[in-house]
């Protein structure tokens, strides 16, 4: 453990020996880097080297020059309330023990200011300084503080003392760390950075020393010696001018040149740094002076972990790469973003998060809603009723415009914003009615309604009438404010909404909004994305009844920005995307997306295809080049009862991109779809350009009446890092057009058309079809063996239900006939080639608990019609025990789709 890191402290190490004092090999530097080296002894007379002891002799209390004299016993000391008993580490900033809280009774980690330290004022607030930021912080990955003062002239911190060793011991033990670790530590250290930057602080000094690993593998981030506060507060930020903070082998570029200039983005880059290290057993640049690495930081293009370890794998290589990357706004815009990475690389290895902590037991009694919850139907009811006669008895003639119109004003609680990644909604089996059990117990209406479940008290246009309809209102008022009390909810990232109630109807209530200014509202989603910042959340809310949002063709230009919806009522919002009877310029692309990262979240969405528009293809979204496009939770409607050429994604190259390419600095596409439904009379993602790019659905449940994939013939040369990863994972695709499609039959009549390989990662999946369509077609004028080195497969667990043809390889355009693959060809061959595998397959399984998806057009078809029978073979099949395909209870029904 270091004292000049600030570690918490570490109460074993794994090497058996006191830890390396930090400075031996990594230094923290102030101003100049310090080095320290030898035994825990040795570093504390080290660590107290004066120039003219003489003159300090005066202002250095006795106490403190006992601490940090080596000859020294330790043991009894009493400082405050805490008695030391044992050194921990020492570097140049001072010394840790362990010591005991008298008060408490409990161990802790006890940092001490060094003599040499504690006669710069400086210092010393920057020492507290480190106290007070940490003590803002609560997170079970980061080291809490207990308490700091002086006393007897020693300034010091009592830490957490945690049970573990810390990671930079761990990989010199080990050599280097398994991916699977690894991602873990990564997670919880992302993790913490996420609720640091909510607190506004900078950490600053990342690195594997500042890092400790507790016996049962929990990650916890020690040491906020360098830390400082965004905001503008008691706390300044006490960096000297010229003086270079943090430990040159995981220096952020821009910390090295300004460090009073930095944001949270310097703490992923020290983070991905530390990753690196894990994964290779070295640091980023390990070899050279201390300026040579600050140049090597600041001047090269990062390493990528796979490049030194072979078998890192190759998306958790990108993430630490992209983690790395030099600029600022090339790397991860906030901790939340990469723990989304991450996670999705967990999940793809089995990782599952366990917390054996947190279970709430109560009596049944106890979970029961309060009575005027419970009761509430009946208390509106008899309320409404009450205040209608007494109206008629008033105004006997008439009532008041406003009331006629509906216009009740009703107290509104605040906004509440969910979580960025919210839990998707699910539902239960359908009751005899049609209706469903949805969140909390709330009815769900049958499959061909768009309105609340809220029901009428009664028909017409009578009083009565007009008197149900306010119930309603009032109800649904009553409901909000019990389920969001104004004081009671603090939003997470966001400003506070405030705390007074406001009278206002709930159509009032803004339909597009941004998260950092939640007062401004913006009537299209296109004005919402155009005052974005780079960053920005837009929040979405349901129209009253989830009627739909109309929109019309948008632009998101070089910005990286969330959309996400805020569920209310077990709904979600409804997005339906309309050019118009007079559209502009005959748009047909819905959503274009030109060199941004942009993410949906909790949204329903509808796509309304033309045929008197004179559009060519119909797109939900286009990308130009190396965008990320990345979908939690959303459901896509695309029926195109026209059946026109659609796919729900497009990829092309623009000019940016072609520019980029020419200059081989071209990036990749990113497409990732992560929980919800996708149906449609269309294809999933057409692909027509060079660009390298990756194709990732996970949890998801696709029904599409063309081709998951189609790739078209390019005429370009393609180079060795072009190729599209395709990864599937728990998802069922129910595709009668099959899987893949990859053609460059429009070569006939002109130049060669060059196809880019595909290599596919397919687990626990399910794959239907109700046609003779082969899983996987290849056609056009390659000949059969270039066709079959087109595609690489890797698959384990997948269950295939109706295929007859596995992979068709059509050279007939040239005369050179077609191929087919049976099941056993299919298996065959993958198992022959030791790069490829298709594991556990089955075929002929029939999963499913009713045959009603396959009677009823695709573009109609619910999740719950695709249930798996309990008995099948795909029950608790796949390589977590789970079922195979989509965990169905997570999916949404789709809302019905009707024109206006």
């Amino acid at each position: 453990m270091a004292a000049d890191s600030g570690t918490a402290g570490s109460a074993h190490s794994s090497t058996g020996s006191n830890p390396m004092p930090v400075g031996a090999e990594e230094p923290t530097v102030i101003r100049a880097p310090g080095s320290v080296s030898g035994s825990a002894s040795e570093a504390r007379a080290h660590a107290f080297t004066l120039t003219d002891e003489a003159q300090t002799a005066s202002v250095v209390s006795p106490t403190l020059k006992r601490l940090f004299d080596a000859e020294t016993e330790v043991f009894g000391i009493r400082l405050g309330d805490f008695v030391l008993e044992s050194p921990l580490g020492t570097g140049g900033m001072g010394a840790v023990f362990k010591a005991h809280d008298a008060r408490l009774g409990r161990k802790v980690a006890f940092k001490v200011l060094s003599p040499q330290a504690t006669l710069d004022a400086k210092l010393v607030s920057r020492f507290h300084n480190e106290a007070r930021a940490t003590a803002r912080l609560s997170h079970d990955n980061i080291a809490r503080v207990y308490s700091s003062g002086e006393d007897l002239g020693v300034h010091y911190i009592a830490y957490e003392l945690i049970d573990g060793t810390n990671l930079r011991q761990l990989i010199q033990a080990r050599g280097i760390v398994s991916p699977s670790e690894a991602v873990s530590y990564a997670i919880q250290i992302a993790m913490a950075l996420n609720h640091t930057v909510a607190a506004g602080v900078v950490h600053r000094d990342i690195k594997p020393s500042n890092i400790i690993i507790t016996p049962e593998g929990r990650a916890r981030v020690v040491d906020l010696g360098l830390a400082r506060r965004e905001s503008d507060d008691s706390i300044a930020d006490l960096t000297v001018a010229g003086a270079t903070l943090g430990t040159f082998d995981y220096i952020s570029p821009e910390q090295a040149q300004n460090p009073s200039n930095v944001d949270v983005r310097s703490d992923i880059y020290s983070l991905g740094c530390t990753i690196f290290h894990m994964l290779t057993g070295q640091a980023p640049y390990p070899e050279g002076t201390a300026l040579q690495k600050l140049l090597d930081h600041k001047g090269k293009d990062a390493p990528a972990p796979i490049e030194v370890n072979r078998k890192v794998p190759k998306d958790l290589s990108a993430v630490v790469h992209r983690m790395m990357a030099s600029e600022p706004e090339d790397r991860h815009a906030t901790p939340a973003i990469l723990v989304e990475d991450l996670m999705h690389i967990a999940a793809r290895m089995g990782l599952r998060g366990i917390q054996p902590e947190g279970l709430v037991w109560k009596r049944p009694g106890e979970t029961r809603p309060p009575f005027m919850q419970n009761n509430l139907g009946w208390i509106s009811i008899a309320a409404i009723l009450v205040f209608g006669a007494l109206l008629l008895r008033l105004q006997p003639h008439e009532l008041s415009t406003d009331w006629q119109a509906g216009r009740l004003s009703v107290v509104q609680g605040p906004i509440v914003e969910p979580e960025p990644a919210s839990t998707p909604t699910s539902q239960n089996a359908p009751r005899d009615d049609g209706t469903a059990v949805g969140l909390n117990g709330v009815n769900v209406p049958p499959e061909n309604s768009d309105v609340l479940p809220t029901q009428p008290l009664a028909t017409g246009s009578g009083v009565l009438g007009l008197l149900s309809k306010a119930a309603e209102t009032v109800q649904s008022a009553f409901k909000n404010a019990i389920s969001n009390p104004p004081n009671s909810v603090v939003t997470t990232g966001s400003p506070d909404v405030g705390t007074e109630t406001t009278m206002t109807a709930p159509a009032a209530l803004a339909r597009f909004s941004l998260q950092s200014d939640p007062t401004t509202s913006f009537d299209t989603l296109q004005a919402a994305c155009w005052a974005a910042e780079d960053g920005e959340v837009i929040v979405v809310r349901p129209n009253p009844g989830n009627a739909p949002h109309i929109e019309k063709p948008l632009r998101i230009v070089r910005k990286n920005i969330t959309i996400r919806g805020e569920p209310r009522n077990d709904r979600v919002p409804l997005i339906r995307f309309d050019v118009g009877e007079e559209p502009s310029d005959n748009q047909s692309r819905m959503m274009t997306i030109v060199g941004g990262d942009v993410r949906l979240a909790n949204l329903d969405i509808q796509i309304v295809t033309r045929d008197d528009v004179g559009a060519d293809r119909w797109i939900f979204c286009a990308l130009k080049g190396a965008e990320r496009v990345r979908l939690n939770n959303v459901n896509i409607d695309f029926p195109n009862t026209v059946d026109l050429e659609a796919s729900v994604f497009e990829i092309t190259m623009g000019d940016d991109a072609a520019m980029a390419r020419m200059q081989n600095a071209a990036g990749e596409y990113l497409i990732r779809i992560t929980g919800g439904y996708v149906r449609g009379n269309c294809r999933l993602v057409h692909a027509q350009t060079a660009l390298p790019g990756s194709i990732e659905v996970t949890n998801a449940m696709v029904s599409l009446a063309k081709p998951l994939l189609y790739v078209a013939g390019i005429n370009d040369v393609l180079m060795d890092r072009d190729h599209i990863d395709l990864e599937l994972t728990h998802t069922t695709c129910v595709l009668p057009a099959g899987l893949i499609c990859m053609s460059n039959i429009d070569a006939v009549d002109g130049p060669a058309q060059e196809l880019v390989p595909i290599e596919v990662v397919s687990e626990n999946n399910v794959f239907a079809t109700t046609t003779d369509e082969p899983l996987v077609r290849m056609e056009g004028t390659s000949a059969p063996e270039e066709f079959e080195a087109l595609l690489l497969w890797t698959g384990q667990k997948n269950l295939y239900d109706g295929f007859r043809i596995y992979w068709e390889r059509d050279s007939s355009l040239t005369g050179l006939g077609v191929y087919e693959d049976t099941f056993d060809d299919w298996t065959s061959v993958w198992a022959s080639d030791p790069e490829t595998s298709e594991v556990g397959a089955m075929t002929d399984a029939d999963p499913w608990l009713s045959d009603r998806w396959r009677s009823q057009s695709i573009v109609r078809a619910q999740p719950t019609d695709f249930e798996i029978d309990p008995a099948s073979r795909a029950t608790s099949a796949a390589t977590d025990g789970t079922n195979l395909g989509v965990d169905l209870p997570a999916i949404r029904r789709l809302p019905t789709f009707t024109r206006n």
